[in-house]
Formats: C-alpha cells, structure tokens, sequence
C-alpha cells in the first residue's frame, strides 16, 4: 500500500527521488491540473496516470509455450476408452478388439474381461471406474449386454457411470443409447427408454439361457447321459501345503482359490473333504 502511495503521488506531484518507471513528469500533471474546471482536471490526471501505470507493466513470457489453457478446447482433454467382456474363457474377444482398434483407441485404454454379466463385481471393470475413468471422458461397449445381463444393475450402473463419474456412453450396435448426443430433455427421455427396453432384453436373454441349460441337463439325466461337471484335479501334497499356511496366516483363502484355479464353492467343498480323510479339524 505504501508503494502505491508513492506511485500516486509522484503522479501528481513529480517525485525527483523515484526513476523514470516510477513518476510521471510532473509538468504533464501539473498542464493537465490548469485546464477547465475541477470535475475536467480529475479526468485528465485518471487518465494521465492510467496511460502511465500501463506502460509500466511487465509483460511475462509464456513459459507454457502454445499450451495457454484459453486457447484449448474440450476435446483436447477427453479420453476414449473401451470395455469388452465375455462370459467364458472359451469365448473369444478378437471381434470386439478389433472394434475398439477401428475407433482408433490406444491399446492401454482397452480393459478386457473375462466374467460373468449377472453383476458388476468385476475387478477389472471396477478398477477402470474408479481408478481410470474421469469426467468428459468417451465409453465404447461393443453391445449392452457386455456391459452387463441384469436389469437393475445395467441401469443404476448406467445411471453411475453418466451422473456420478461424468463419462459419456457409446454403444455400437445401437446408436440411440450415445449420450454424447441429443443431451436436451426429448433426446435424454428417448436414451432412457432405449436403456430401460435393452436392459430387460438382456436380462430376459440371460435366464432364457439358463432355463435351456436346465432343460438340457435335465433332458440328459433323464437318459442317463448326464456326466455332471468335470471333476477338479487337485494335487493333494500341493493343497495340504497352501492350506497349511492359511491355517497358519502365511496365506489368505482367495490366494489359494486364484492359485488353484478354484472356485469358492469347490475350494471349501476341497477343505471339508481333507478335514474329515485326516480328522484335522480347525480349531
């Protein structure tokens, strides 16, 4: 405050004591201060100091190079990504890959998946929405159903990803559920329509399969053809080893069950079996 003080009034007065940078010449002040009345001699010395004030200021060079933010857009910052899912080991994803390389995506933005749709506690998924994906950014899904096979999950995760992360949704095969577009009222109520139908479509697809998958199990029993799963081969002296170091808390059950290739079911069907052969119950 004191320096601008100073400033203001070697402005006015012409202050030999401060450089040239500093004051304005006092005779510019002082034939400014002799003309018309009081109210014009204000005018004339805002404006003298104005006009002196801005040649005084310091332009910075732009350390940022071309990089100013004014003078980006949008879509420089928005990122692409897209998520592919199968069901099984057995099925392939080449397909949707092949998808995702045509829309130009860079190969560390694909997340693929091999899980079940009947939920969404997959780890990968929930690891590119919660840890990869930011606001503005673009979601490629080959097909609705890759997104997921339950009706309530598809539309409160729908709801999640465009509400609460900000991402916008692009589904290939069906160009009306693209939340890039139509974002006015008419254009939203149609998405969600759109969503609500395939939603239950794909849930409806889901237990039709697993209907036709009890009908031809029960088919097969029926005829006596009827195998069941293949049993799981499990090295006994490999098992008794990791389970050894569970029970002694050098190991957790979920390494031992991604060690083995189990499932949680089998794993602790696999622990009953051993405790009751050897009598070597938990205590």
């Amino acid at each position: 405050m004191r320096r601008a003080g100073i400033r203001v009034r070697a402005l006015l007065f012409g202050d030999p004591d401060l450089s040239p940078l500093e004051a304005a010449p006092a005779g510019d002040i002082a034939s400014a201060a002799g003309r018309g009345d009081a109210s014009h001699q204000r005018k004339n010395t805002k404006r003298l100091i104005s006009e002196q004030t801005n040649k005084n200021v310091l332009t910075l060079p732009n350390t940022r190079g071309n990089m100013s933010t004014s003078s980006k857009t949008q879509e420089e910052f928005i990122m692409e990504f897209m998520y592919i899912r199968c069901s099984t080991k057995d099925q392939n994803e080449a397909r949707q890959v092949t998808k995702a390389k045509e829309l130009g995506i860079d190969d560390r933005h694909i997340f693929i998946e091999k899980a079940s749709g009947k939920d969404f506690e997959r780890p990968i998924y929930q690891g590119m929405k919660n840890a990869t994906l930011r606001e503005g950014d673009v979601l490629y899904i080959d097909s609705l159903d890759r997104l997921g096979r339950n009706y309530e999950g598809i539309v409160a995760e729908w709801q999640s990803l465009t509400k609460e992360v900000g991402v916008d949704i692009v589904v290939l095969d069906m160009p009306l559920l693209d939340t890039r577009k139509n974002k006015d009222l008419l254009g939203t109520l149609i998405s969600d329509i759109v969503l609500q139908l395939l939603s239950y479509v794909a849930q409806s697809e889901r237990e039709k399969i697993r209907t036709r998958q009890r009908e031809g199990i029960d088919e097969a029993k029926a005829a006596g053809k009827y195998k069941g799963r293949k049993p799981v081969e499990v090295n006994p002296y490999e098992f008794e080893k990791l389970l050894g170091e569970v029970r002694s808390g050098e190991r957790t059950n979920k390494y031992v069950m991604d060690k083995l290739g189990l499932t949680r079911t089998t794993y602790y069907k696999l622990i009953g079996e051993y405790d009751t052969k050897t009598g070597r119950f938990e205590e």
